[in-house]
């Protein structure tokens, strides 16, 4: 099916056939249809070729995926990041594959970020919950290098005695 913004539907193109029969010029019919002449061509050369079946709308999705990674690459790659620790670019230009591919390996295998791998073993460390509320985390942070009386980073207020005078706000 044809998107909402598409200059040709499967009726637009059998239009196109449909003059192109009756003898109309090429540059004429891409005019009234609001297309190119190369699209015109294209489209009677693909009705020529497949007739009816070949006006209607075909997905974009490659036939075959060239670049597709071996296991031995993806082994390879793995290895890299475990045993070396290396990003993307460097493993894209030791193995001569793209640092994009090697990225999107990276990721889909959660190696992506060296934080989430051990540091000794370049193991992925998983936290895994059994029951409900098994990780509950508190993050507690203790501020004794600061003194209440407003030194060590405490910030003025405007009506501290400490204020100096020249930023002290006029009063009403």
């Amino acid at each position: 099916m044809a998107h909402a913004n598409a200059r040709l539907t499967v009726h637009t193109r059998q239009h196109i056939v449909g003059l192109r029969s009756q003898g109309y010029a090429l540059a004429w019919i891409a005019e009234v249809t609001g297309v190119s002449r190369a699209t015109v061509y294209k489209w009677l050369i693909r009705f020529e070729n497949e007739g009816e079946a070949g006006l209607a709308d075909r997905s974009s999705r490659p036939h075959v995926s060239h670049a597709k990674l071996t296991p031995r690459q993806i082994a390879a790659v793995c290895r890299l990041r475990r045993k070396r620790a290396w990003g993307p670019h460097r493993i894209g230009w030791e193995l001569r594959i793209a640092r994009s591919t090697v990225y999107a390996v990276l990721r889909r295998l959660g190696l992506n970020r060296l934080d989430h791998l051990h540091r000794s073993t370049r193991e992925i460390i998983r936290i895994v919950q059994t029951a409900p509320g098994e990780l509950v985390h508190l993050d507690v942070k203790v501020w004794a290098g600061f003194r209440r009386e407003g030194a060590s980073g405490w910030r003025r207020l405007p009506g501290d005695r400490r204020w100096p005078a020249q930023r002290r706000p006029a009063r009403v």
